[in-house]
């Protein structure tokens, strides 16, 4: 790297630290950028009178120039590339001053890493104290010391509950045992359990991963509530205390939330910063994307037919941001926030047990108030955003979690009431997971329940939802388990009419299960009868509804040693839809033949012959091959269609149907065996007109193999030489092909020019 510095520069005039470029970048920018600065982008700096300027590699360019100064203890400054100034390449170009400054300086750690120097912090103060308390821990450990009594009771005495064992510890032994692993894991004594600055730590990693990878920090949720603590503290005064000591932390964390939809445009009154941070975020993601794929061709051995042109990525100016992807961005951010804002609702609660009524106010009106009210300007891009199912539920949950704060209810009604009017505008899977949890907090009898059920019952009549199925159903099972048998006749009759049919249809199965089989019958004439009119748009995957309940039924009374009612349900699926019938429905039917009586027999025979006459045309072959009908199999060829070649499946359905008479040549016909060879020859033909890098050469050895099996097998025609005339023929025409030579050379056959 190429370092210039100006005779007249002083530190003093660019007092740049760590936390000056934490302060000036939001974590998505500061994150990317410290990547390039540890790939070594920078490729210069130099020095000015008030700051530095220096050049960063760039994706279309070069490099980008960047300057960069320090005003009222922010970074400012500008940058050559689309984004102008708060991007990765400023971030990238402060770290590396950073590094280079402190390098020069003579207090380095010895054997210390790159990597971990530039963790340390830039204060001064904060970092002579930590090199003592360093020392001192050094010191103490070769003496063999104890540095704290708590930590090492945990090391050397087996605590077999640890929940009880922190309940039994007063509170300046809770707030050392705390105290001890934040100045493990932060090199940071200033943090304790009692103090602000303890919230917004618990939550740094989470802030850090923010728009790095979203769905990551929302599944791998696995950071304890600092709430969790309250828990362990026994004395009412200490637990008041805390609470208000951590108040602040939480107004910080509210603050870094709101700071965080700022940033991405989402309290403006136009999407235009909203859109342009996403397209920037999506633009990097593809652009990485690109980059990888690049490197893994470049590092492959592609053969000649293999390679594939790609081109180059569009230009940032050209760059689009389709609305799913928009509205996917929305979706993943309010997720990632849900976790915060519970956090924050259930230390309002906190706040409300401590009588701390001037607090509470103030986090309900100044902190969180903002977010029930937060519409989102979205509407030009074609999202309503009412649709963005996490920012509605997130606003459910402050509404139902504060209820019981703000709202004055005269009497339990009005309160199920104003819950199930809050369910139903917003029936999400957390909605569910919200009213079922604040049901279970409420003082309210087994009539109040009834009441809430039938509500939602009649409510789920006319609007099925996977979700509502769902509350349904959990408090059925705990308050209402009479109601079971009419809550499942309303869930099954409404299945025609519900867009979560195939979920709600497994739900279904589950419960029935559980039932005595009288159930079961008694169920069943509806449960067909309502599966069968579900409009195919409501089946996600492929197989039909119908089907897959006539399955589980089958499945459900085979294992109940009812054979005869599970072959008449098959029987009767195949008349109905003989085209849905599988070759796995016949060879079901087939095991239960020698199990059932005799009489069974002439409907299975009729059967055949339906399916045979009506069925799909894989399953009519494959059903011929099982009852040895070889010549009647090897005629539905024709019906099946060829298409052209593809890298995904080059055997296509005339072939796959030939592979499998081969086996079988010797009882089929040489008129059929002429049928085979003229596809298999028509099959290459159409192999040959591809270029040399698409053309799959094994698959052709492979077919010409299979055409020398069917000429040898000929009984009626010297097949011999019917094979070695076409092979000569084809040998004369083809013999430069060389990766074809060595294919059929794999396959013992030796294709030369004659």
């Amino acid at each position: 790297m190429t370092i210039k510095k100006d005779i007249t520069f002083n530190t003093e005039m660019f007092p740049l630290t760590k936390a000056i470029v934490l302060e000036s970048f939001d974590a998505w920018t500061y994150t990317k950028g410290e990547g390039y600065f540890r790939s070594n982008a920078v490729k210069s700096w130099e020095a000015k009178k008030n700051g530095i300027t220096g050049k960063v590699e760039g994706n279309w360019a070069p490099y980008y120039s960047i300057e960069l100064q320090i005003k009222n203890d922010r970074l400012n400054g500008s940058c050559s590339c689309p984004v102008a100034f708060n991007c990765k390449h400023c971030v990238a170009l402060a770290l590396q001053w950073l590094k280079d400054n402190n390098n020069s300086q003579k207090k380095k750690i010895k054997n210390e890493s790159e990597d971990n120097y530039l963790l340390r912090n830039d204060d001064s103060e904060e970092e002579s104290e930590y090199e003592d308390i360093y020392k001192k821990e050094s010191r103490l450990r070769k003496n063999k010391a104890k540095i704290l009594n708590i930590p090492m009771k945990l090391k050397t005495v087996p605590i077999q509950d640890i929940n009880a064992y922190l309940q039994s510890l007063s509170r300046p032994d809770l707030e050392n045992l705390v105290g001890y692993f934040m100045r493990v894991l932060t090199k940071n004594q200033k943090i304790t359990v009692f103090s602000p600055g303890f919230i917004m730590m618990t939550w740094k990693s989470r802030f850090a991963l923010l728009d790095d990878n979203f769905k990551s920090s929302v599944k791998n949720n696995d950071l304890q509530s600092p709430l969790k603590i309250i828990e362990q503290i026994n004395d009412d005064g200490a637990k008041q205390q805390c609470v208000q000591t951590w108040f602040k932390g939480y107004v910080d964390l509210i603050t870094q939330i709101k700071i965080e939809c700022q940033l991405r445009g989402l309290l403006e009154l136009n999407g235009e910063e909203l859109y342009e941070y996403y397209k920037n975020e999506e633009y990097s993601r593809v652009e990485a994307e690109h980059e990888e794929e690049s490197n893994e061709r470049l590092s492959s051995n592609y053969k000649s037919w293999d390679y594939d042109d790609y081109d180059e990525l569009e230009p940032y100016e050209d760059f689009d941001l389709d609305t799913s992807t928009l509205k996917s961005y929305l979706e993943d951010f309010f997720n990632w926030i849900f976790a915060p804002v519970q956090e924050l609702c259930e230390f309002i609660f906190r706040l409300n047990q401590c009588c701390l009524e001037s607090h509470v106010n103030y986090l309900i009106t100044e902190g969180i108030q903002w977010l029930i009210d937060l519409d989102l300007p979205t509407k030009d891009f074609g999202i309503d955003p009412k649709n963005i199912s996490a920012l509605q539920d997130l606003k459910s949950l402050i509404i139902s979690k504060l209820s019981v704060l703000t709202t004055t209810f005269s009497n339990h009604t009005e309160e199920l009431d104003f819950l199930f009017q809050l369910f139903t505008q917003n029936p999400s899977q957390r909605s569910a997971d919200l009213i079922s949890t604040q049901l279970q907090q409420m003082s309210i009898n087994k009539e109040n329940f009834q009441y809430f059920i039938q509500k939602l019952l009649e409510d789920y009549t006319h609007s099925p939802k996977w979700e509502k199925f769902d509350l349904l159903k959990r408090l059925i099972n705990i308050y209402a388990p009479l109601s079971l048998s009419s809550f499942l006749y309303i869930s099954i009759n409404t299945l025609p009419k519900c867009p979560d049919a195939e979920l709600i249809i497994k739900e279904i199965f589950g419960i029935i299960e559980g039932q005595p089989i009288e159930t079961t019958l008694t169920l069943e004439p509806t449960l067909l009868k309502s599966t069968q009119m579900i409009p195919k748009k409501f089946c996600k995957v492929g197989v039909s509804i119908y089907q897959k309940t006539v399955d589980w039924l089958v499945k459900y009374f085979h294992q109940r040693h009812m054979i005869d009612h599970a072959f008449t349900l098959l029987v009767d699926f195949a008349k109905k839809r003989p085209k849905s019938f599988e070759f796995s429905h016949y060879q079901t039917i087939k095991k239960f033949i020698p199990l059932l009586a005799n009489q069974f027999e002439p409907e299975f025979e009729n059967l055949i012959s339906l399916i045979i006459q009506k069925g799909d045309k894989d399953v009519k072959f494959r059903l011929l091959l099982d009852l040895g009908q070889f010549d009647k199999a090897c005629e539905l060829l024709k019906d099946f269609k060829t298409f052209s070649y593809s890298y995904l499946d080059h055997h296509n359905p005339q072939w796959r149907v030939i592979i499998r008479l081969i086996p079988h040549v010797s009882s089929i016909t040489d008129k059929n065996k002429e049928l085979m060879v003229s596809v298999l020859k028509s099959q290459i033909t159409q192999w040959l007109s591809h270029t040399s890098r698409n053309r799959p050469d094994a698959s052709i050895a492979e077919t010409i193999a299979q055409i020398q099996t069917l000429y040898l097998a000929f009984k009626t025609r010297d097949g011999i030489a019917l094979w070695q005339k076409w092979f000569k023929k084809f040998s004369n025409n083809h013999w430069r092909l060389r990766n074809l030579r060595g294919a059929l050379s794999n396959k013992g056959i030796e294709m030369k020019k004659s």
